[in-house]
């Protein structure tokens, strides 16, 4: 018979013996695959560092979800390969300053921050004050920026050679698009496939420093005057006052949003003003009625529509420009997934929306 120091012995071993089994098998999980590209596999345990390092971090809230974030990690990997590969190849260009715009209107609130210099800035201590931060805080800020526009930098690269690869494939005839693929992701689309609101006006446009000058118009119209006459008088001061042009209501547009904000809606007749509208090349009018690209500068309108036309939806025909590239380019990414083999095992995943594991 086993004495009772023995029996002591023995059930500790067997406990420690299955609490090491235990985190064994913890641990074992994180090594459990859940893709691979080429030869390297994506375990569970990296693709929750990935996921730890996303900015913003996705929402996840069930398998279907991890499985999507795996598969946008991969696609932008290749996309990454590609994008090196054709900026090698002075197929595309990305620069630097691009990126950083892009980085900052995606981060507006940090940019406020970000952008100020740290050096010879007479207003940085009142700043860092307002703000409840320290010069380490901003420089640490200003660390993350750069890391960020790294990341925006390979994204738009990957993005630009995927649909210069599309392009290529389509030209070539490499790649095609029947009619039931257009018409399935036209069902998809359809409702956000819109030819945009458009408006066609005549201004009195001024020089952005003539704000006072623009909104004494608006007042004079306002108070009864006609907008004809008044546009007559400044045409007689100086024809590069008045400007006859279009411009549509195309939400990708930052320039325009504050444009839009006052003009959208506005019928045929209608003068709005001021209204601030900033520099670009435009498309307009002469007195002959001959069309020009004009390289026009920010200024200041009181303008009348001369005609609107609300946004109406695209038919299939009519999207079929702006469906093309979406199909052409989800095809080259199934191509480089080929190439690549790449395998995503999705039972393997873990399933966030369960009480512990899955498995």
């Amino acid at each position: 018979m086993k004495t009772f120091p023995t029996l002591m012995i023995l059930m500790c071993a067997m406990m420690s013996a299955t609490l090491l089994c235990g985190c064994g098998f913890i641990a074992d999980k994180d090594l459990i695959k859940v893709a691979k590209i080429d030869k390297t596999y994506i375990t569970r345990g990296d693709l929750t560092n990935i996921i730890s390092k996303m900015d913003p971090a996705p929402n996840i809230r069930n398998r279907g979800d991890m499985q999507r974030v795996l598969e946008e990690h991969i696609d932008g990997e290749l996309r990454r390969e590609i994008g090196e590969k054709l900026a090698a190849e002075g197929k595309i260009k990305v620069t630097r300053e691009e990126a950083s715009a892009v980085y900052d209107s995606e981060h507006a609130e940090d940019a406020k921050l970000t952008n100020i210099p740290l050096e010879n800035n007479p207003d940085l201590d009142r700043i860092l004050k307002d703000y409840n931060l320290t010069r380490a805080d901003l420089a640490a800020m200003k660390d993350r920026r750069e890391e960020g526009i790294d990341k925006v930098e390979e994204r738009l690269k990957g993005e630009r050679a995927t649909a210069v690869a599309a392009a290529e494939a389509f030209n070539s005839r490499a790649i095609t698009i029947t009619d039931e693929e257009f018409q399935i992701e036209y069902n998809l689309r359809k409702d956000s496939l819109l030819k945009f609101e458009t408006i066609e006006f005549l201004a009195i446009a001024l020089p952005l420093n003539a704000a006072d000058e623009a909104a004494r118009i608006m007042k004079r119209i306002d108070a009864g005057e006609k907008f004809e006459a008044v546009a007559t008088e400044y045409q007689a001061k100086n024809p590069n006052f008045i400007m006859r042009s279009g411009i549509e209501n195309n939400p990708s547009s930052a320039k325009l949003k504050g444009f839009w904000q006052n003009a959208t809606g506005a019928e045929k007749g209608t003068v709005l003003g001021p209204v601030y509208l900033p520099g670009s090349q435009r498309l307009s009018t002469d007195e002959q009625g001959q069309q020009k690209v004009q390289n026009m500068p920010d200024v200041w309108l009181v303008l009348q529509v001369l005609d609107r036309t609300p946004a109406t939806p695209k038919t299939l025909d009519e999207a079929k420009n702006d469906l093309a590239q979406g199909i052409l380019v989800h095809k080259i990414i199934k191509q480089l997934r080929q190439q690549h083999g790449v395998e995503i095992y999705a039972d393997k995943l873990r399933d966030p929306a369960m009480y512990g594991e899955s498995m």
